[in-house]
């Protein structure tokens, strides 16, 4: 469960170097994005407390 959460969180540090190069309106639809999937790991993952961005 640790190594998901590893890879959880590089995966969003990558993300988040990416978003600043991008314009703003691409930043939302990212983040957008991003609540989207961190959602559907939450349903896949109920255990993961902290993936749940927003109850």
């Amino acid at each position: 469960m640790g190594i998901f959460l590893f890879i959880y969180m590089l995966g969003i540090s990558l993300i988040y170097q990416r978003l600043r190069r991008l314009l703003i309106i691409h930043y939302m639809l990212s983040v957008l994005i991003i609540l989207l999937v961190s959602k559907g790991l939450e349903y896949f993952y109920p255990s993961v407390e902290s993936i749940q961005l927003y109850c």
